[in-house]
């Protein structure tokens, strides 16, 4: 088999692999005290975004109609695209964590605007709640919540800074390392 051909074929591997870690560690979701129970904290983001998600749908289906999932793809890919385009700006461990920082940041803001705005809406639609009772859900876990911008701003926020902080961790924790796998196996 040509380099090239092995090179490729490694890189599809590998790709295989994260969508499979991914799906794996979208199984193990949990809920966050005082954020309504259908905002779930999983690692997924750690791994490939869009192939751990088909996988997930997969295995264990959707309790939100794919609505969840839809946020958690635009929370990702916003999330994703911030830190690589600002660790590719800089390639310094500085600019990787400023990428991870502004990454956290940038998604959370945007998750809670696109939740107000997106998310929510179609999720009235697909679930047939109505504004009201998706107000009241989540204020019997967070008394502050009066109100669908309340949902966004005390549970969407939060939950999304608190979720992107931990992975941020967890990513320059691993990166080092799946970086010297990949460089030594792949490259």
């Amino acid at each position: 088999m040509a380099k090239t051909n092995r090179h490729e074929l490694a890189k599809w591997i590998l790709a295989a692999d994260l969508g499979g870690i991914s799906a794996v560690l979208m199984l193990l979701e949990f809920n966050v005290p005082f954020i309504p129970s259908f905002l779930k904290l999983d690692f997924s983001d750690l791994a490939v975004v869009l192939g751990g998600l088909i996988i997930h749908l997969l295995l264990k289906g959707s309790a939100t109609g794919g609505v969840g999932e839809l946020a958690n793809v635009i929370n990702s890919l916003c999330y994703m695209l911030t830190t690589v385009f600002i660790y590719k700006k800089t390639r310094t461990r500085l600019g990787g964590h400023t990428g991870l920082v502004a990454g956290t940041v940038v998604t959370s803001i945007v998750a809670t605007v696109v939740n107000y705005f997106v998310i929510f809406p179609i999720y009235q639609l697909r679930m047939g709640y109505s504004a009201e009772a998706l107000v009241s859900l989540s204020a019997n876990v967070n008394p502050y919540i009066t109100s669908l911008g309340g949902i966004a701003i005390a549970a969407v926020l939060p939950f999304n800074v608190f979720k992107y902080i931990i992975i941020s961790i967890m990513t320059g924790l691993l990166y080092r390392r799946l970086n010297l796998f990949v460089r030594k196996y792949i490259y």
